[in-house]
């Protein structure tokens, strides 16, 4: 299993470190990145073959779809850094206080 870990790319001295569920949880992520390259170069292949038969060739700026911007409001703002925060480590009882702290506006 450890030659496993380290064949998907991961540190070896990690491996140690971690509980066998954490060892599973990162084979299955390095087997959901290979499917997804796996994907994309077939994405890319068929994308390849399909445009070196086209006789009109489209303009670079058509093939790409433009991504949608929504706009986040102050509210959205709040709570993806209070997530943040908790996510990483921080204690609910220091995220209440620092609201507490804060002017209202």
């Amino acid at each position: 299993m450890h030659q496993d870990f380290i064949s998907y790319g991961f540190c070896p001295t990690l491996f140690w470190e971690m509980t066998p569920r954490e060892v599973v949880r990162c084979f299955d992520a390095a087997r959901d990145r290979t499917r997804l390259q796996y994907e994309a170069s077939l994405w890319q292949a068929w994308h390849a073959a399909y445009l070196a038969r086209v006789k009109d060739f489209p303009e670079f700026s058509d093939l790409l779809r433009p991504r949608k911007k929504e706009p986040q409001d102050a509210a959205a703002q709040t709570l993806a850094l209070n997530q943040l925060f908790l996510a990483l480590g921080g204690k609910p009882a220091d995220l209440e206080k620092m609201k507490k702290d804060q002017p209202d506006e």
